[in-house]
């Protein structure tokens, strides 16, 4: 399907989410995920999440059939290779809880180009009204 985001290397992106407690007891989840694709690519520095305030948010707190917006910020390192990437987001329960809940997101990382036109000659000699003129 398509990506969920089309990035540049280095650039970082958004993806809001909702998180709904569909269990049978209130709980309380750590959020995280991993680039499938790349292991050496540190999640810490990659993927960040946010409450619908802004706020960093590192663990939710749920009552049962609560649900909670989050935003997944994500990031691409400067060397990212252009293609498509596997994100898994990931909620873990903490103790007592122990269901798990993921997401798999497709990042798109774009060619980046740059291109400079440089001149082959920056002044020519051409006749005009019968009389040669710089230009």
């Amino acid at each position: 399907g398509d990506p969920h985001l089309q990035m540049f290397p280095g650039d970082s992106g958004a993806v809001p989410l909702t998180f709904s407690n569909t269990g049978n007891q209130i709980g309380s989840w750590n959020l995280g995920g991993v680039y499938l694709d790349e292991p050496t690519w540190d999640p810490s520095q990659l993927i960040r999440w946010t409450d619908e305030n802004g706020d960093d948010v590192e663990t939710i707190f749920t009552s049962i059939g609560q649900e909670v917006d989050l935003i997944a910020h994500v990031t691409v390192p400067g060397d990212a290779i252009p293609g498509v990437y596997d994100l898994r987001i990931d909620v873990n329960g903490k103790a007592p809880n122990n269901f798990p809940a993921d997401r798999l997101l497709k990042i798109q990382v774009l060619n980046k180009l740059e291109l400079e036109i440089i001149p082959e000659f920056s002044e020519a000699t051409i006749p005009a009204d019968n009389v040669s003129r710089i230009v």
